[in-house]
């Protein structure tokens, strides 16, 4: 579930297609292969918003590809600070 998202000011709005780049939240739901991450982890990432229909960050919930997301070390970084770091 989405906690902050990040706001780029030239990414221009796409017809049918969710905006949101950078992100920060809770997991609450995974794909049956993911075996690194828990329900409730914080987690942080980067989404290809204005690119799918059902993907981009400006949403209650983002589904985005385990590669594309980072568990936050609890207690290290708020969900703010954690959407500013993106994925390297």
């Amino acid at each position: 579930r989405i906690v902050t998202v990040l706001v780029y000011p030239r990414i221009a709005a796409a017809p049918n297609k969710i905006l949101g780049l950078d992100w920060s939240g809770r997991v609450v739901k995974m794909g049956k292969n993911v075996t690194s991450l828990s329900i409730g982890d914080h987690v942080a990432g980067f989404d290809l918003g204005a690119t799918y229909e059902d993907r981009g960050a400006f949403a209650e919930y983002v589904k985005t590809p385990r590669d594309l997301t980072w568990k936050v070390p609890e207690g290290t970084l708020t969900d703010e600070q954690a959407a500013t770091m993106g994925c390297s």
